[in-house]
């Protein structure tokens, strides 16, 4: 069950089992439905806490690929998206997803985030 694997990764994260984390967030992520979808952004937000931005965009990558840009957690993936891309120091991405929070979400927290990032850059919001 999905929801089984998603309270065992969380058990395992908080034990410093990470690699068994990772296993049973994987687990839990290869269901269906909210909780599997959540899986994998939990298990990037894991790898970002863990400094490592490259296994949080393979996170976020299955998670695109399973529940697409259309999923209820669309925008939480955006800004976890814009974190791993930032923190992996991928400005083109970075300032893609900016833009394409901004674009769909303008009012959104993640939104004021991604603007900041894109005057930093001096790219504005367009």
């Amino acid at each position: 069950m999905p929801q089984d694997a998603l309270y065992r990764a969380r058990e395992l994260r908080a034990r410093g089992d990470l690699a068994g984390a990772r296993r049973a967030f994987a687990r839990a992520g290869d269901g269906a439905g909210p909780t599997a979808e959540g899986a994998w952004l939990e298990l990037a937000r894991m790898e970002l806490g863990c400094g490592d931005p490259r296994a949080a965009r393979e996170a976020l990558a299955e998670h695109d690929r399973r529940f697409g840009a259309a999923s209820p957690l669309a925008l939480e993936a955006a800004g976890l998206s814009l974190r791993a891309a930032r923190e992996a120091g991928d400005r083109d991405a970075a300032d893609r997803i900016a833009r394409e929070i901004v674009r769909r979400w303008p009012d959104a927290a993640q939104a004021t985030v991604a603007r900041q990032w894109l005057a930093e850059r001096g790219l504005g919001n367009d």
